[in-house]
C-alpha cells in the first residue's frame, strides 16, 4: 500500500519458500528460484501450494514468459 503496488498484478521472485507464503497471502503470484541452500528448502515442510512456479534458470523463465508476451 505504501508504494502503490497492486499485489494482484505483481509477481514475487524469491529463493526462500517461506517468504513466498506471505506474498501469496497478500495476493501476489510467486516464483521460487530453486537453490541447494538450506534456506531454499525452508517453508516447504507443509507443501508448496503457495508457489505458482519453480525455476532453476530465472533468465530463461523471464525470456520465455515475459518477453514472449510483450
Amino acid at each position: 500500500e505504501v508504494h502503490g503496488v497492486d499485489p494482484h498484478r505483481s509477481i514475487f521472485f524469491e529463493d526462500s519458500p517461506r517468504n513466498l507464503r506471505t506474498a501469496t497471502d497478500v495476493g501476489m503470484k510467486t516464483v521460487h528460484v530453486l537453490s541447494d541452500t538450506d534456506w531454499g528448502k525452508m517453508g516447504l515442510e507443509d507443501g508448496d501450494g503457495f508457489i505458482d512456479h519453480s525455476v532453476v534458470d530465472l533468465s530463461a523463465f523471464l525470456t520465455e514468459t515475459v518477453l514472449t508476451n510483450v
